[in-house]
Parts: C-alpha cells; sequence; structure tokens
C-alpha cells in the first residue's frame, strides 16, 4: 500500500468512526466492544493516531452496516483515483 493510500485509508475510517461513535455518550466503549479492543485503542482511531487492522476491521465492518458502507465507498474511491474499475483477473 503507498503512503497516499495509507493515508486516505487512516484519515477516511478514523474520521467516520469518530463522526459516528465520537459523539455518542461512551462511544469508544461501544466500539470497543464492538471490535474487541481497548477504549483507548478506539480512542486512537479517533485521534487518527492510528486506524484498525484488517481483523479489527472486518469485525466492525460485520457488525456495523454503516462501517462497511464506508469502507465500501473507500475502495471505490481508490479505484477511481487510479482509473480502474477493478482489478485484472476480475472480470
Amino acid at each position: 500500500m503507498n503512503a497516499a493510500a495509507a493515508t486516505s485509508y487512516r484519515s477516511g475510517i478514523c474520521s467516520f468512526l469518530a463522526r459516528e461513535f465520537g459523539v455518542l455518550k461512551g462511544g469508544s466503549k461501544i466500539l470497543a466492544r464492538k471490535a474487541a479492543v481497548s477504549p483507548r485503542t478506539v480512542e486512537n482511531w479517533f485521534a487518527e493516531r492510528c486506524a484498525p487492522n484488517g481483523e479489527q476491521l472486518i469485525v466492525l465492518m460485520a457488525n456495523c452496516q454503516a462501517i462497511a458502507d464506508e469502507v465500501m465507498h473507500l475502495v471505490e474511491q481508490h479505484r477511481l483515483a487510479r482509473g480502474e474499475p477493478s482489478c485484472r483477473g476480475s472480470d
């Protein structure tokens, strides 16, 4: 993953999580339970110091359709930026 893609992933997913859960009372605890991580980890996500890893992201997507939709939106943005609708071999 190139640096720009990693940055846009971290920024995109973390800002989404902060918007959706950071405003809730106990939002970091709610999200922490869904992802099986500590509330401190979630607070780091909200602050964009780090982002959920692949396994955590899959768990979050399985637990929350809004997160899955946002990830798919980020995927589509990345595809459009590359100028390729899908990978070769998927046709």
